[in-house]
Parts: C-alpha cells; structure tokens; sequence
C-alpha cells in the first residue's frame, strides 16, 4: 500500500473510540494481509485493493457485507477464492480485532448488585419508575 493511502487510512482510524484504535493498532493488519496474499500468489495490485478496502473497513467507511463483492467484482478474484481469501482475513485480522475489543468491553463493565427490597419495590409497582424518583 502507498504510504499516501495508508496515511489517509491512519487518520480515519485515529478518529475511532481509544479502545478500537487500542484493538486495530495490535493487530498487524498489513503485513497480515501481505501474508494471506502470498498465499493465494495474489500480484501487488490486488493485494494493495484488498488492504485498501480492509483499512475502509476498521476505520469504518466501508460496510464489511460489501467485502466479498468487492474482491469478486472490483478486484476480480473468483468466487471460491474469495470465500478462502475471506476465511483467512477474517481469521487473521478481523477476529483478534473483534477479539480485544469484547474482552475490553467486558473487563471494564462495572456489575451492580441491586438491593434485595429495590427488586421487590420495581415489582410491586408495576414497573413504575417513578416510584424511585425521591
């Protein structure tokens, strides 16, 4: 990839939430790329197209239904392999992204134990919330 697209790429992911910048920035998603494209003997073209639209993805521009239609339809891959370009990214790149992210998510959720009696209040008046508001 350019760098000029990279950058480009770089700075819409810098306007993501800390904890998706945290996520994209841990995995390394170009030279991942770059690895699944020697494995399909992918030419430099088709492997900048594909690392392209996967940097519109992270940095959200681009929906991830439309991935598949791209590489088929844009890039010009065949559909078989699409679906095994498509496995390896996803395994490769999209899951350890997804994978930080929910671990976050849960590590930083703060459980609150409700009162006994504040339970039986809710119920006793029929979902009422105002009956809470002192």
């Amino acid at each position: 990839m350019n760098e000029i697209t990279k950058q480009k790429i770089l700075d819409e992911i810098i306007k993501l939430p800390k904890i998706k910048q945290v996520a994209i920035n841990s995995v390394d998603w170009i030279k991942k790329t770059d690895e699944i494209s020697n494995q399909f003997g992918l030419i430099d073209e088709e492997n900048e197209r594909i690392q392209i639209e996967i940097g519109l993805i992270l940095s959200g521009l681009t929906d991830i239904e439309d991935f598949d239609y791209i590489l088929q339809n844009e890039v010009g891959l065949s559909e078989e392999i699409t679906k095994k370009i498509i496995a390896e990214i996803y395994k490769n790149v999209f899951d350890p992204i997804l994978s930080i992210i929910s671990n976050d998510i849960k590590n930083n959720i703060e459980f609150t134990k409700t009162p006994w009696d504040q339970t039986i209040n809710f119920i006793i008046s029929g979902g009422d919330y105002s009956y809470f508001i002192k």
